[in-house]
C-alpha cells in the first residue's frame, strides 16, 4: 500500500513540476518564444531588425493562429514571386523555398503604439527535418549569420491585419 501512495505522490509531483514556457500548438511549425528570449530575434547580424522596439510580449495561439491563417497567401503573391540573385546557380537567379520547408519562430513587439507579430523563419533542415528534431527552435531563438533566404523575418500587423517588412539574410559568396 505505502508503494501505491509512493507512486501516485511521485506522479503528482510530475505533473506539477514546471516545464519550460508555453511555446504554441505541438506539432505545429511554428512557436512563440519566451519573451525573455525574443529580445535576441532584434539583433540580427546579416538582415534588417524592426526598429524602435517600446515593448515585447508572448503571443497568444489565437494570434499566431490568425497569421498563420493569412500567410499562405501572402507567402505565394509576395515572397515565393521573389528571384534571389546568386552567381552560383546556372541561371544566376533562384527561388525561395516553398512555405512548408520554414519554421517559425513568433515574438510580440509594440513600435510607436501599435502591436505586431514578428515572424523569424528558417528552413526546417536546420532544425532536424519536418517536424524538428530539435524542439530547442520553440524555446531559443534561432540566429545565422549569412544563409540567405533560408532564414528570413516578416511583421505582421495585428490591428491591420498584413504582412510587412520582409528582411531576407545576407549569404557569402562563394560557391561550393
Amino acid at each position: 500500500m505505502k508503494s501505491i501512495h509512493c507512486i501516485i505522490i511521485l506522479w503528482f509531483a510530475a505533473l506539477t513540476v514546471p516545464g519550460p514556457a508555453w511555446s504554441g500548438p505541438r506539432g505545429k511549425p511554428f512557436a512563440a518564444l519566451p519573451v525573455e528570449r525574443a529580445q535576441v530575434l532584434l539583433e540580427q547580424c546579416s538582415r534588417a531588425a524592426p526598429q524602435k522596439v517600446e515593448s515585447l510580449w508572448t503571443p497568444t495561439a489565437r494570434e499566431m493562429e490568425t497569421a498563420e491563417a493569412l500567410l499562405p497567401q501572402y507567402f505565394s503573391d509576395k515572397i515565393a514571386r521573389l528571384k534571389f540573385q546568386d552567381s552560383c546557380h546556372e541561371r544566376g537567379y533562384f527561388h525561395i523555398q516553398p512555405l512548408n520547408q520554414f519554421f517559425r519562430q513568433y515574438a510580440g513587439l509594440v513600435m510607436d503604439g501599435q502591436r505586431f507579430l514578428y515572424l523569424n523563419f528558417f528552413n526546417k533542415s536546420y532544425a532536424g527535418g519536418n517536424l524538428g528534431a530539435s524542439r530547442e527552435w520553440r524555446f531559443e531563438p534561432v540566429m545565422i549569420c549569412d544563409g540567405g533566404p533560408d532564414f528570413w523575418g516578416l511583421e505582421f500587423d495585428l490591428e491591420k491585419q498584413r504582412f510587412q517588412n520582409p528582411r531576407f539574410n545576407g549569404w557569402l559568396s562563394e560557391c561550393p
